[in-house]
């Protein structure tokens, strides 16, 4: 800790943003979120990317601050621009649940594409999610929802199976019942099972 304090102190950019998420953690010091704050604000005067998110993640959550959706955004902004998938998967939340903003699914929906062509399989189960409920279109779009389930699923988001049961329930309802069937019938049966004549 003392060596990245007096490395940071003299402008070593990677000890100050490590001095920064030391505060934030709490590891090997008490957790001070505007120690933190003001280190982030130091790596992020010097474009940090890591830090730009974090300003933006403490205002958006209100860690140590009022919560400031406007200047969350701002930084959010900063992140995204050099290529963070958090930042705009944050982005898309704060469109989303009309943080700081109007809600807006569209929107949403944009930021959250963003992130997921950077990788983020959060934002494709969010996106998916607005096509699930009809918030997009005014009516469900199973089809979409689908791909974007997938999409989340091959980024290593393993609820979206539960989710592409789901949809599949409604795009191909005769198969989906006959799977359900057929799954339940594979089951062993238990002695409990056939004493109570559950089977």
């Amino acid at each position: 800790m003392r060596t990245h304090i007096e490395l940071a102190e003299n402008g070593d950019l990677d000890s100050i943003a490590q001095m920064a998420g030391a505060y934030f953690n709490g590891e090997n010091t008490e957790v001070d979120y505007q120690k933190a704050l003001s280190w982030y604000l130091k790596a992020s005067e010097r474009d940090h990317t890591w830090s730009h998110y974090m300003i933006g993640f403490i205002n958006q959550e209100g860690f140590g601050v009022e919560k400031n959706y406007d200047l969350a955004r701002h930084y959010y902004s900063k992140a995204a621009a050099k290529g963070h998938g958090l930042a705009y998967l944050n982005i898309g939340v704060m469109e989303q649940l009309g943080q700081g903003c109007e809600k807006n699914a569209t929107k949403s929906a944009y930021y959250y594409e963003q992130a997921v062509n950077l990788w983020n399989g959060r934002a494709s189960i969010n996106l998916a999610q607005l096509y699930h409920v009809g918030a997009i279109l005014g009516k469900p779009d199973y089809e979409k929802a689908k791909i974007w389930y997938e999409r989340a699923l091959g980024l290593g988001e393993e609820q979206a199976r539960a989710y592409i049961n789901q949809v599949e329930r409604f795009l191909n309802p005769k198969e989906w019942a006959r799977q359900k069937v057929e799954s339940f019938h594979s089951q062993p049966i238990s002695f409990w099972d056939r004493l109570i004549g559950r089977r």
